[in-house]
């Protein structure tokens, strides 16, 4: 590589690297990936369990509100 390549390359904030660099780059870049779509994970099983404890007090709600209901239609036969 020429003098003035190398310039040109540094001036892009660019530096050529060895096949061993790449590879240990990458597997950073996939480690924070990963971590980050444990993070993700996490996140939704949370929400997951929320929106299940929601509707068991919707089902609950629609229980009792189905039992009053039909504890007044005889009284409205």
């Amino acid at each position: 590589m020429e003098a003035s390549e190398a310039s040109i390359l540094k001036e892009l904030h660019w530096e050529p690297v060895s096949g061993s660099e790449r590879i240990e780059r990458k597997l950073a870049a996939l480690r924070q990936e990963y971590l980050s779509g444990q993070d993700q994970a996490r996140a939704l099983d949370a929400r997951t369990r929320e929106l299940q404890q929601v509707m068991l007090r919707i089902q609950g709600a629609i229980a009792v509100l189905e039992e009053l209901l039909s504890q007044e239609q005889p009284l409205r036969g």
